[in-house]
Formats: C-alpha cells, sequence, structure tokens
C-alpha cells in the first residue's frame, strides 16, 4: 500500500509495496506537475526510477515510453504537459544547457534527470530532489522541493497519498 511520511530531514517519504503502488504513485506525480518543473531522480541501478517515469509519462496519456539511456533525452509531447526524459547514466559529466535543458524549461515542458549527479550545475528554479531505493519489491520515493511551484505540488502530491 502507498504511504507517506515526513522524515526529520523535511523530505516526504513514500513507500511503495509493488507495481500497482508506483502505477499509482507515477499518476499522482503527473497529477500535480506543473510546467517548467524539474525532477532530478537519483538512485541504483534497478531502484526503480525509469518505471516511475514510464508511469508518470503513461498517466500523462504516453502508451509507449521507454528508457533514454542511449538517445540520452526521450521527448514525450502533445500530452497534457510535454515531458523531456535524460538517462546521463553513460556520461561522467556535462552541461545540461549543451542537452537543451533550459529551453525545454522556458517552454514550459517538465524535465526529469536519471543520474543528475553528472550534471556541471543543477540549479533549477522549481524542482524535486528524488531519491529512490529499492528491497526487493519494496521501493521508496524520497523527494524535497525547492521553488514554490515545487514546493506546492510536491504538498498536493503528499495530501493525495495520504
Amino acid at each position: 500500500m502507498l504511504t507517506v511520511k515526513k522524515e526529520p530531514d523535511g523530505r516526504s517519504c513514500f513507500s511503495l509495496d509493488g507495481r500497482d503502488d508506483t502505477r499509482a504513485l507515477g499518476e499522482n506525480i503527473a497529477a500535480v506537475l506543473r510546467p517548467g518543473m524539474t525532477l532530478l531522480m537519483k538512485g541504483e541501478l534497478g531502484a526503480g526510477k525509469t518505471t516511475l517515469v514510464r508511469e508518470l509519462c503513461r498517466a500523462l496519456g504516453w502508451k509507449r515510453t521507454c528508457s533514454p539511456s542511449f538517445a540520452l533525452v526521450n521527448e514525450y509531447a502533445r500530452a497534457r504537459i510535454s515531458v523531456a526524459h535524460a538517462d546521463l547514466y553513460r556520461l561522467e559529466h556535462v552541461d545540461g544547457r549543451d542537452l537543451g535543458f533550459d529551453e525545454y524549461l522556458d517552454d514550459g515542458w517538465v524535465l526529469i534527470v536519471e543520474w543528475p549527479e553528472r550534471l556541471a550545475r543543477d540549479d533549477f528554479e522549481d524542482v524535486w530532489h528524488c531519491e529512490m531505493s529499492a528491497a526487493g519489491e519494496k521501493r521508496r520515493f524520497r523527494v524535497a522541493a525547492a521553488g514554490e511551484t515545487a514546493r506546492n505540488a510536491l504538498a498536493q502530491l503528499e495530501k493525495a497519498c495520504s
């Protein structure tokens, strides 16, 4: 069962007990996303980052998504909100401006970045700093928000999952 609690450091922690919870969290995130937001997704290989993004995109109207590991950035436009999904796993160090991150945000897209620790800078205005971890079928999605829009969206997500 999908549950949420506040951690002592102020982050919100969502506990997921399987694929149905991951789907529900993706749907709830899709409902609260706002144009111009960035989600920085940290976590080990297999933690569920790409699966959560797939469920989020499905909730926005995309039937088929795939990991951008080889393309670096996949675009999902013409949905309720356009999404640019980047996977920086294969890179050691990159400036997001070289991949067009600023343009996506300026144009009202949501930017989702897996492996954001490889970014030269991560000073986005409205951002969720997310971390996923896994233990068997159970997952944890921890998030802290910066920027008014991102904080409001996180508060809406907490309410929807309570």
